[in-house]
């Protein structure tokens, strides 16, 4: 009678377990909504690191300042301040997850990022998420352009229908048990609730 008892208990930790392990992933539209806070901060801090860089290249570019974001008139200093807007959010977006698994969004919406074994991400972990989670945002955007530089209609409609792979790569959380999506698969990382 106590060992049925016993294995009875056995039986529901080892279920709950499973259970606790669903019910403290972030479901996708928890990520969803702090993605967007995320990006309007994001771009804030990507606004902000372009026009320090437009006041320092001012004075030693001044036929620039006119086409200050046009790679095809202004050529590397262009590149520079995208490069230096993409640093700027990646150094943000990854000190907040290695020390303490959360951005801002993230911090409001009560999740954070962890590896599987509970820990923080590390530098090397972080900067691989965030270019896994944009590789998909990347690919159309970068159809897309192309279709515009060559005016070619077929090549826009790809680029259309390549905007599925963001949709599909966070739309994966829902078919997971742990609630993942692509990036965190591959990582072996997982958004939580707090």
């Amino acid at each position: 009678m106590v060992t049925g008892k016993l294995n009875s208990h056995k039986e529901l930790s080892m279920s709950d377990s499973s259970l606790n392990d669903i019910t403290m992933s972030a479901g996708p539209w928890r990520r969803l909504a702090a993605m967007v806070y995320d990006a309007l901060l994001c771009l804030a801090i990507a606004f902000a690191t372009v026009v320090i860089l437009m006041m320092i290249t001012f004075p030693l570019f001044p036929d620039a300042r006119e086409h200050m974001l046009v790679a095809s008139e202004i050529g590397w200093l262009a590149y520079l301040y995208r490069v230096g807007a993409g640093a700027a959010v990646a150094l943000f977006i990854g000190s907040c997850w290695t020390r303490k698994g959360q951005t801002l969004g993230m911090q409001v919406w009560r999740i954070r990022v962890q590896t599987l074994q509970g820990g923080m991400p590390t530098w090397r972990d972080s900067l691989t998420r965030m270019g896994l989670a944009l590789v998909p945002w990347l690919i159309p955007i970068e159809v897309l352009a192309l279709s515009e530089a060559r005016a070619s209609i077929p090549l826009r409609w790809i680029g259309i229908g390549l905007l599925a792979l963001p949709i599909l790569n966070y739309a994966a959380a829902w078919f997971d048990p742990q609630l993942r999506s692509w990036h965190d698969r591959f990582l072996r990382t997982r958004v939580v609730r707090t």
